[in-house]
C-alpha cells in the first residue's frame, strides 16, 4: 500500500477492511434505527396507513415527500463524510456505505437518489436502474395460461 519502503502484511490489511466492514455495518444500523431514517416517513403510499379524508392523504404525501428530502440530505452527509474521512486512508468505503443504506431506505432509494448530489449519482445508480426495472415489471399482465407456449 502506498510508495512508501515499508510493506504492510497482508493479515493486517485485512483486520483493517475487516474493522472498517464491521463500522460501518454499526454507522449504518444506528442511521437507520429510530432515531434518524427509522423515524421518517419513507415507505411508499401503499404500504403506510391511509386515511379516508383526501386532506389525510395529501398530508401522508406531504409527509413522505419532505421525509424523502430529508433522507437524501442525511444520506449526502454521510457519503461526504465517508469520502472525505475513509476514502482517503486508501480504502474506498463509500460504496459499501451506499450498498449498507439501501434497505433502510424502505424503497425510496430511486426518489433519494435522484435529490443527491450530482458526485453520489454514480453510488446511487444501482438504485435508479433496478428500482425502474421493478416499476416494469410489476405493471406489466400476468401471464394467461394461453400466452405459455408448451
Amino acid at each position: 500500500m502506498g510508495g512508501g519502503g515499508k510493506r504492510i502484511p497482508s493479515g493486517a490489511l485485512s483486520a483493517v477492511v475487516l474493522w472498517c466492514d464491521s463500522e460501518l455495518a454499526k454507522f449504518t444500523n444506528v442511521f437507520g434505527s429510530s432515531r434518524l431514517l427509522g423515524s421518517l416517513s419513507l415507505s411508499p403510499p401503499g404500504l403506510r396507513r391511509t386515511e379516508d379524508k383526501a386532506e389525510g392523504k395529501n398530508s401522508l404525501a406531504k409527509e413522505r415527500e419532505h421525509s424523502i428530502e430529508v433522507a437524501s440530505k442525511c444520506i449526502d452527509q454521510a457519503f461526504l463524510f465517508a469520502s472525505e474521512n475513509l476514502d482517503s486512508i486508501g480504502l474506498p468505503l463509500t460504496p459499501k456505505l451506499a450498498e449498507n443504506m439501501r434497505p433502510r431506505l424502505k424503497g425510496c432509494e430511486s426518489e433519494v437518489a435522484s435529490l443527491l448530489d450530482a458526485r453520489w449519482k454514480s453510488l446511487a445508480y444501482d438504485w435508479v436502474v433496478e428500482s425502474n426495472v421493478q416499476k416494469r415489471t410489476s405493471s406489466s399482465r400476468p401471464i394467461a395460461i394461453d400466452d405459455r407456449r408448451v
